[in-house]
Order: structure tokens, then C-alpha cells, then sequence
């Protein structure tokens, strides 16, 4: 007899067939079934198990269809049968492919297409699920036309070539269903059984023929299905099951067994949850008048948010009294979701069971495999190696990685090659030394254990070889990087901590792995393939696989894709993702048959399992039953965007539950930081706001956390600096503090960046490229060069041309790129790209340098002149007190002479690759006095300046006469004055302006009238004003030098959080005025005489 149990959702169909099971169990009866789908087989066994009690085994069983047949084969024979794996078929469907390619119409140019070929084996299981062979779609061809007429045409030749060769695998090439329905109907198994079905919406065709067999042998037969009436409606959710409940009767009568339908009522529940569950599609039923507490619309701002507020929910209804297993968090498109869920649960100390399989290709384990073939496939390109040294399971040390990915990245290497390499570590012109050369060496021993293995493994997949040999070089790579070794130490490692899924998980990937490639040289052979083809074809294998786990515990929340809580009783559900997109969403039929030629094959009684119709109602039915599962809470949730930032538009199934309920509780975002102790310690610990500050109080008053909280704030709330130690300040700093130039201006622009860069000595990880210190050496080689070359052939530029100051600067610029660049030969295109366009900046440069030295009776002497304890001209010492002296070094980019009456009248000049603009202000907080600095120690070194320059006259004074920005690749118009092209401070001396400037061309930041008066006289500074600059400046340093030694780093950067913006270094500050940081303030209007007055007490 056939009793079929139906009723809406949570009627308790489920129940009454499990206490029929009960009954039969206590009267002795043994050998009863419990059919039921794939995801609800351990959800159910537990049941059973509540239900029956420790008996319940010897009774009843839960099977699957795949459980079913193996039991059948079991016990009728048929184990014996050799069954390929998903790897192995998808690789007998390359065979087809390859087989049949040159007779095929519309697939004959996609031949290496992976994606395809995944295609392709869906679709032929989904034919031989509704019992279509390649001879039923030849026969289709003629009733058809067009395209899809040329694709049945290819998908009979290419589903018969796939059948044969799984023939030539297996004694009975056939479906495992069907041959296990025809081992059962051979045999006395099961027969006189007890069989109860539970869970489905519908069968497929050769599962509705196994059933046939099972029904007929059955003596009673139990199912259950969801619906409300015997003939539902054509749109109505429960037509598809309650099609199959007919379809079930149909069979069992044709088997002479008596149908009874029992049809259960709803229990008791929330008025609110079952009148949603009760017009889930009614659109035409009226508003609930009652209390709808129980169901929550939540926006949030994102989906990580989501996850924050669904975590919060579930702690505070565990804390009333449920279990974790109470707990379902849902979502119809559960991928976007995974990483958040993971994440924000594991911070809140949920435990959960995500009811997915893992993606083998995201794991480590195999990552390695993969991305090795990349980087020999591929060349070794450096961002191929980074990736398979990321993989985390290699013997690689991360500072080694980082060691390696810095060199890379400074070098910018684009393939790791078997050339040692002899690159300065820190960049294209540094200098080598030896602990350069260490560090290289050292380098160069990681690259060679690197390639080493994978030198290896491209000798064996290069060339066109049998795929065999390929595969057997792959295992060898993995043997040899110790992957089998690292994957059972990983795997000690997740059970000593307790993550026994995790252990779990290392201890499959191994032999999963293993089995992968066996079943590439079970299919493949000996056929020729060259390493790019099997490379695709080993991704497309793994992609077959994945790593099935079960829960290590029971008492965990439920997380999947909404159709997974169809059967799983849950007590409160969050649906996360109600977006349009996600619910109800398109329809996808797949990439081989479109919607509408499955409906055409459909009219033609060919039955395939997926349809724009069939999708919806599946979508449909799935959204039912996780609305319908929960007795006490439910919440659906929808982001207003995604992880990207894009707008998400709300599903319109919200406004229906709206419009049901219109007193449903509406939440949007909302601060969780409380919800559970780590979050809520971080905001206690971080945040500013009440809240923040309550919680703060909570864990003062609390122990454990009251020290340890105490001990935290001490050391987070501690000022960034002084460094007080004065043994720390001499190990950051050193005895003799040493300043640079640029230092200065970075020590009054933020100290704090300063610590990082000089004290910590922290950098950036800067790429090899023409930046501005490379391009300044660059510069400073081809112009040392060239004058010197002028002076030597014609004494001065007055007596040469520009034409040979070209080309003598272009002889100039190639003997660089030949001696410091190693020719340009092996550079990217890019790096010659940006070579080429400093050339062309400096071809600028030398016009501008002949255009003004031809006139001007200045003349270029130094070129990066440097002050520093190793050069001629020294460093400059800086007494700080306390018997501290700082020593001073820098380099400034030119300097020019023009000897007159009897004094050396100087200029510093610095080369700008933009607009330089001299500001007052910016002098008065101590910024921009590089060029002062670097005169006045001119002015001070006489004497060793003399001695570099013999033929200056012994004794002779040096004089100040300014200070210039000149921004490269400005070319001056001759004839035009452009004043504003050049910015700095010149004398005031008419006669040495005049020996700067003859012609009034703009080289100077003045422009001279024909009167003999000037024009933008602010640029002028007489000899008292130099003087009060010199004082100026030495004030500074010493401020400076006082500042390191009482060891300030304060984050108060000058001007605020403007000067934050482009910092590097701000995630390690993280300066906040919000959050009592001060900026200082800057003088930015400030006029000269109230600069002059302000410093030095003096106007003119």
C-alpha cells in the first residue's frame, strides 16, 4: 500500500512518516528504506536516529540514489564494474571531442575550449537523466531546423564518441541507475521491503524507472510531499511535487498497490510566520492584522555588514536559550557570501558548517600544481612564480618570499630566468658595497631553489609527449617539493588546535590530487599532447573534484544556498542577498542549448532536466521552503551594494512581505561591534562614540579583561614619542645625529615621518625605474660630461654652438645606457619608453643651458656637489648641547660662479620636474631651505671650495648671489621674458643681475627693466637679508637637532591631514584630528618683510 503524506510546509509530513517508521520498527520489522535527496542525508540520519534510538540501523537505512545503487550492486553484483570518476569522463569527452572535431559543424573551432567541454558532459548527463542516447538526438536532427538542427547533429556524434569510449572503460557503458534498476529486477533484493521517500520535488526519468522496480517489490510504501491540493494550479509553487506525488500513485497502482492520500494540517505557530508561509503567492490576499515582531526586513550597507548583523541576531537568540544547530543563515546565490560568513562568524566565535563543497583549485594544495604549470607554461613570468610562491607550502620562509617579490618588483623583472642576476638589490644606479653583494648573493641562491624544481618539471611537460610522461613529471614535482610531507604536517597541525574539518580537509587533498592525475594517464595515455594543452586539461580534471566534510559537530549554524534548507528544520533564519538580481533573478540554461531550443526539443518529447520554466519553479519552491522553515524568527536582508561599491536594487519579494505584513520590523544597518567579545573588545578599545566608551567600561569592571585592558589602553593611548631611552635614540639616530637636506624639510613637514624613514628606517618598496633619483644621476653624468667637454674644446659655452652641445650631451646620454644600464637590449618596452623621454627632457636641458651660459656671464662649476664626511668638501657639524653634535650632508644639483671684484659671486641651483614656487611661509616653518642651506656652507667652506677649483685665486671670498628653481624640459623663448618660469631668490645687486641675465631672457626670477629697475623685486635679497637667512637656517637645524635629541615624533604634520593624503607611511600613523590629533598650522600668505621682520627683526 502507497501512503502519501502532503501538506504545506511544516505540517509535519516528515514527521508522521518518520513515527510511521517508528511503529513498524517496534514491531520488529527490519529492512526498511528512508529515501531522500543527496543534501539531506545526514540531517535526516539524525533524525532517524532521535526518532528510533540507538535500534534505529537495525532497522532502517538512509540511502540516496548513489547509496541505493551501490547497495544493489552490493548485493546483486556489479562492484566489480570499473566506474570513471567526473575526472575521468570529462577527459573521455576531450577523446570524443578530439575524435569527431573535423565532422562538426557548429563546436569544430572551440577544440581546447575548457568550459565547453564541462558544458558538454553536463548536458549528456542531463540526456541520459531523461533517457536520451545519441541515437534519440540523431533522430531528432530531421524534425528541427537551422542552428539547433546543426547542433543536435554535432551533439549525436560527439555523445556517440563519448559512449564508445566509456565503452571501451567499463563491461556496461550504461548509467549506473539504469544498470542497477536492471541488476534489482534480476534479483530477489529488497523485495517484500519497507520504503519511504522524503524530500524530493521531482525524479528524473531513470530515477523514476529505478523507483518503478523498487515500488513493484515493495509491500508498503510511505512518501511525502509538499503541497496543499491534489491539482494545484498551472503557476502554483506546488505543482512540480505534487506532479511527482501523482506520478508515485500512478506507478504504485500499476503495481496493484492501494494509494491513500493523507493530507496533514499546519501546527500551531507564529499567526505572522504561517500567514506569510500560507499566501507565499497569493496576490490577491489582504494585509495581517496582528503582531509580525517576528519577521525583520534589514538593510545593510554591504554584504560583510549583512553578515555582522546576522551574527549579532544568532548570539543573542543562543544567549535566550537555543542551540547553534536552532541558527540558518541562507542566501540564493550563496557565493558572494562564503568569504564574509567565514570571516565575520569566526570573529564572533560562531561555529558553522557551510553545506558546500570545497573548490580544490582555491585550496593551497593544489594551487601548487597548478600554478607551477603556469610558470613553465608560461615562461616563468615573475607574476606566475609570485603566484606559486604564495601558495604558502612551499620551503620557502615569507621573509624569503618577500625578499624575492621586493627584487622583482625593485628590478622589475617580468620573468624569473636562469641568468644569475647582478642588479643592484636596492635599485638601478646605487652603488654596490658589500652587504649589496651579500644580500645578492643570497638572492641569487633563493632564485636557484626556486627554478630548481621547476627547471625540472618543464623539461618533462615541454615539447609535444605522450600525456603519460607529462603526468608522471607532474607527480615527480610534487614529490619533490614535499607536498604529500607538508600536507600531513598541516594536517597534525588543524587537529592539535581542534579544527578537525580543516584536518580533515589536508588529509583527502593528497590523494585526491593523486587521483586526479591518475585518471589523466588512465585516459590519456600515450596521446600527444604538448604542455599548454595538458596544463588546460589538468585544471579541467580538478575542477571535477572537490572535498566533501561533514560537520565536527552537531550543534553548529547551518550556512548555504537557500535550497539547502529544504530539509533542515530551523527555529530562526536569515536570508541574506534579497536583491533583484539574486531573487527572483534570470534564468541560465547553460552555454550549449538556449531556453528556447529546450522548449523546442521539450514539444518534441525530448525531456531535459533544465528549462527557463523549471528554473523558476525550483527558485521558486526553494525561496518557499526557507520562508516556511523557521517557527520562531525570520529575517531577509539585502545589501545597498555590493563589495565593489556598485547599487543593489532590493528583491521585490521585500515589498510583498510588506505589503502581507505591513507590521514588519524594518532595521537598517546598525552598530554590532558588541555582539560578541573580540568585536566588542576592538570597539571598546577603538572607538570614541558612547557605545564605545559603555563597553569600555564593561570590560574595566570585569575580569579578566580589567588588566589586560588596562595594560592595552596604556600602550595604545601612549603619544607617538618622545622616545625617552637615550641608548634608543643613540641606536635609531646615532651618536652624531646625521641630517640631510631633504631630511630637514621632511623633520618640519611630520616628524613622525621622519622617525619611520630616518630613525626606523622603514622604505618604500620602489621599483627600478627613471624617478627622480635615478633620473638625477642620469643627469648629472651627462652634464658633467658635456661642460666638461665645452670647457676643455672651447673654454666656455660663449664660444661654442648648440648644435655641439647636443650632440656631445647625446654621446653622452648612450655611454650612460651602455655603462650603467647594461645597454638598453634587454629593458622592456616601457623602460625604454620612459629612457627615452628623460632623453628627451635633458635634449631640453642642454638647449636650456646653452641658451643661457652662451649669454650669461655665469659659469656652470659643479654638478651634484655633495657635502658629506667622504667628500672633498665635508659635512657640516651641527653642536645640538649637551655635547650632541649633528653632522649635516646633502647635494645640491649646480652650482655656477662669476668671478667679480675680486669675490667668487655663487648660486645654487636645483633641477624641478615641475613648477617650483618659493613661499615665505614655507621658510619661515623651516621647509624648502635646501638651496639656503647648501649657499651658505659654500659661503662657510671657502676654502675647501678653492681646493677644488685650483684655478681660483687663493684667498678669494665667496659671495652669495641666489638661489634658483629651473623645472627641466621648460624651454625659454628668447626675446620673452618669463620670469615666472623660474622661481628663487637672487641679490640685489644690480651689476651680478645684470652678469646673470644680460639680455632679459628670464633666467633669473626677476625681469629688468631697460631703467636699470626691477620688476618682482620680493625675489630680491640684499647682503643683511642673506645674513638674517644664514641665521635663519642655523636656527632651524639646531631646533632640529634638539628635537632628535630629545627624541620627538609626534604625528602633527604641517598643514593637516592634506599632507597625508600621498603618504605612504599613513596606515602605520594613522593620524586622526577626529580623534585628538593636532595638525600644525602653516604661515601660507606670508608676505617677505613680514618674513625678514618676523626671523630677523629687520625690514629692509
Amino acid at each position: 500500500m502507497l501512503n502519501i503524506f502532503y501538506g504545506r510546509a511544516g505540517s509535519g509530513k516528515s514527521a508522521r512518516l518518520f513515527e510511521e517508521l517508528r511503529i513498524r520498527a517496534d514491531r520488529g520489522i527490519r529492512g526498511m528504506i528512508l529515501l531522500v535527496p543527496e543534501t539531506a542525508s545526514h540531517n535526516t540520519e539524525r533524525r532517524l536516529c532521535a526518532t528510533l534510538g540507538d535500534r534505529s540501523s537495525f532497522h532502517c537505512e538512509v540511502l540516496t540514489f548513489t547509496r541505493l545503487t551501490q547497495r544493489i550492486f552490493a548485493n546483486c553484483g556489479g562492484l566489480a564494474a570499473h566506474i570513471p570518476d567526473d575526472g575521468v569522463r570529462i577527459l573521455l569527452m576531450y577523446r570524443a571531442f578530439e575524435q569527431t572535431r573535423s565532422s562538426l559543424k557548429v563546436y569544430t573551432h572551440l577544440t581546447r575550449s575548457c568550459e565547453l567541454l564541462k558544458n558538454l558532459l553536463s548536458l549528456y548527463d542531463e540526456c541520459a537523466a531523461g533517457c536520451v542516447d545519441a541515437e534519440k538526438l540523431g533522430d531528432t536532427v530531421p524534425k528541427t531546423e537551422g542552428l539547433l538542427s546543426d547542433k543536435l547533429r554535432d551533439l549525436s556524434l560527439l555523445f556517440g564518441a563519448y559512449e564508445d569510449a566509456v565503452f571501451r572503460s567499463l563491461s556496461d557503458p550504461r548509467d549506473a541507475l539504469s544498470r542497477a534498476r536492471d541488476a534489482l529486477a534480476a534479483s530477489d533484493f529488497l523485495r517484500g521491503c519497507t520504503l519511504a521517500i522524503d524530500g524530493f520535488e521531482g525524479f528524473t526519468p531513470v530515477e523514476r524507472n529505478l523507483l518503478d522496480t523498487l515500488i513493484a517489490r515493495a509491500e508498503d510504501i510511505y512518501a511525502a510531499f509538499t503541497g496543499d491540493s491534489l491539482t494545484p494550479d498551472d503557476d502554483s509553487v506546488f505543482r512540480k511535487p505534487m506532479r511527482t506525488a501523482s506520478l508515485i500513485a500512478r506507478i504504485a497502482e500499476n503495481h496493484a498497490h492501494a494509494v491513500r492520500y493523507i493530507k496533514l494540517d499546519p501546527p500551531v505557530r507564529d499567526p505572522a510566520l504561517a500567514y506569510l508561509e500560507e499566501h507565499f503567492e497569493n496576490y490577491t490576499a489582504g494585509s495581517f492584522a496582528g503582531d509580525c515582531s517576528r519577521v525583520r526586513i534589514h538593510t545593510a550597507a554591504t554584504p560583510y555588514a549583512e553578515c555582522e548583523a546576522a551574527a549579532a541576531d544568532i548570539l543573542t537568540h543562543v544567549r535566550g536559550g537555543l542551540r547553534w544547530r536552532d541558527c540558518a543563515v541562507v542566501a540564493p546565490s550563496l557565493d558572494d557570501y562564503r568569504l564574509a560568513v567565514e570571516c565575520v562568524f569566526e570573529r564572533c566565535g560562531i561555529p558553522c558548517f557551510l553545506s558546500e563543497k570545497t573548490d580544490l583549485e582555491a585550496t593551497g594544495v593544489c594551487a601548487v600544481a597548478a600554478r607551477a604549470l603556469d610558470v613553465v607554461i608560461d615562461g616563468f613570468r615573475t607574476e606566475d612564480v609570485l603566484a606559486y610562491l604564495k601558495t604558502g607550502l612551499l620551503d620557502f620562509s615569507p621573509e624569503d618570499c618577500d625578499r624575492l617579490e621586493n627584487y622583482a618588483l625593485i628590478r622589475k623583472l617580468h620573468t624569473i630566468g636562469p641568468t644569475p642576476w647582478d642588479g643592484h638589490p636596492d635599485g638601478l644606479t646605487v652603488p654596490f658595497d658589500d652587504d649589496a653583494r651579500a644580500r645578492l648573493s643570497y638572492l641569487n641562491g633563493l632564485r636557484e631553489k626556486l627554478r630548481a624544481p621547476l627547471e625540472k618539471l618543464r623539461e618533462g611537460i615541454s615539447g609535444t609527449s605522450p600525456a603519460i610522461d607529462k603526468t608522471r613529471a607532474l607527480y615527480q614535482f610534487l614529490e619533490d617539493v614535499g607536498l604529500p610531507e607538508t600536507c600531513e604536517t598541516r594536517a597534525q597541525a588543524c587537529q592539535t588546535r581542534g579544527d578537525l574539518t580543516g584536518a580533515d580537509e589536508y588529509r583527502q587533498l593528497w590523494g585526491i590530487l593523486c587521483g586526479a592525475l591518475d585518471s589523466m594517464a588512465d585516459a590519456l595515455g600515450e596521446r600527444r599532447m604538448d604542455g599548454a594543452l595538458f596544463t588546460s586539461l589538468y585544471r579541467l580534471v580538478l575542477s571535477q573534484y572537490s572535498v566533501g566534510v561533514i560537520p565536527s559537530s552537531l550543534d553548529r549554524v547551518h550556512v548555504g544556498a537557500t535550497e539547502t534548507l529544504q530539509a533542515r528544520s530551523a527555529r530562526c533564519v536569515w536570508i541574506l542577498g534579497m536583491s533583484e538580481s539574486a531573487y527572483p533573478g534570470g534564468t541560465s540554461s547553460g552555454g550549449i542549448l538556449t531556453g528556447t531550443e529546450r522548449d523546442t526539443l521539450d514539444a518534441l518529447g525530448i525531456e531535459l532536466l533544465i528549462t527557463d520554466d523549471g528554473q523558476d519553479r525550483t527558485k521558486r519552491f526553494a525561496m518557499y521552503a526557507a520562508v516556511s522553515s523557521p517557527d520562531l524568527a525570520l529575517t531577509l536582508s539585502c545589501p545597498r551594494c555590493d563589495m565593489e561599491g556598485g547599487e543593489i536594487s532590493p528583491s521585490p519579494f521585500l515589498s510583498r512581505v510588506r505589503l502581507l505584513l505591513p507590521g514588519t520590523r524594518t532595521t537598517v544597518d546598525g552598530d554590532w561591534a558588541l555582539a560578541a567579545e573580540e568585536p566588542a573588545l576592538e570597539h571598546a578599545l577603538s572607538g570614541t562614540s558612547p557605545l564605545a566608551q559603555a563597553a569600555y567600561r564593561w570590560f574595566s569592571e570585569n575580569s579578566p579583561y580589567d588588566d589586560m585592558l588596562a595594560d592595552i589602553r596604556r600602550r595604545v593611548s601612549r603619544p607617538r614619542g618622545p622616545v625617552m631611552s637615550e641608548p634608543l635614540r643613540k641606536q635609531l639616530y646615532g651618536a652624531r645625529p646625521k641630517l640631510s637636506a631633504t631630511g630637514v624639510d621632511l623633520w618640519f613637514s611630520c616628524r613622525y615621518r621622519y622617525f619611520i624613514t630616518h630613525g626606523l628606517r622603514l622604505d618604500e618598496r620602489r621599483p627600478a625605474a627613471f624617478d627622480a633619483p635615478e633620473a638625477g644621476t642620469f643627469r648629472h653624468f651627462v652634464l658633467e660630461h658635456t661642460v666638461r667637454d665645452v670647457r676643455e674644446n672651447y673654454g666656455s659655452f660663449r664660444n661654442t654652438n648648440a648644435d655641439y652641445v647636443l650632440a656631445r650631451g647625446r654621446f653622452w646620454m648612450e655611454e650612460y645606457a651602455n655603462e650603467r644600464l647594461g645597454g638598453l637590449s634587454n629593458k622592456s618596452a616601457r623602460f625604454i619608453f620612459l629612457f627615452t623621454r628623460v632623453c628627451r627632457a635633458m635634449d631640453a636641458l642642454l638647449t636650456e643651458l646653452y641658451a643661457e651660459f652662451s649669454q650669461c656671464l655665469f659659469e656652470p662649476m659643479d654638478f651634484e656637489l655633495a657635502f658629506s664626511p667622504y667628500e672633498a668638501m665635508g659635512a657640516v657639524e651641527i653642536p645640538l648641547g649637551s655635547g650632541i653634535t649633528a653632522v649635516l650632508s646633502g647635494k645640491t644639483d649646480r652650482v655656477d660662479g662669476f668671478l667679480y671684484d675680486g669675490k667668487l659671486y655663487i648660486r645654487v641651483v636645483d633641477y624641478k620636474t615641475s613648477q617650483q614656487r618659493l613661499s615665505f611661509g614655507d621658510l619661515y616653518d623651516g621647509v624648502g631651505l635646501q638651496l639656503l642651506l647648501y649657499l651658505f656652507v659654500l659661503e662657510e667652506r671657502a676654502e675647501a671650495y678653492r681646493k677644488l677649483h685650483p684655478e681660483l685665486p687663493p684667498r678669494m671670498p665667496l659671495v652669495p648671489a641666489g638661489l634658483l628653481y629651473v623645472p627641466i624640459g621648460m624651454q625659454y623663448r628668447f626675446g620673452s621674458a618669463k620670469g615666472d618660469s623660474r622661481e628663487g631668490l637672487v641679490t640685489d645687486n644690480a651689476e651680478i643681475l645684470r652678469a646673470m641675465d644680460p639680455e632679459g631672457q628670464g633666467f633669473v626670477p626677476v625681469t629688468l627693466r631697460k631703467d636699470g629697475t626691477v620688476k618682482n623685486n620680493r625675489r630680491l635679497v640684499t647682503p643683511e637679508r642673506f645674513r638674517i637667512l644664514d641665521r635663519h637656517v642655523r636656527r632651524m637645524l639646531r631646533e632640529m637637532g634638539s628635537g632628535l635629541a630629545r627624541g620627538l615624533c609626534d604625528a602633527s604634520p604641517r598643514g593637516g591631514k592634506d599632507l597625508c593624503v600621498r603618504c605612504p607611511y599613513r596606515p602605520v600613523c594613522r593620524f586622526d584630528e577626529r580623534a585628538g590629533d593636532v595638525a600644525r598650522p602653516t604661515q601660507a600668505n606670508m608676505k617677505p618683510d613680514e618674513f625678514y621682520e618676523e626671523i630677523g627683526g629687520d625690514s629692509l
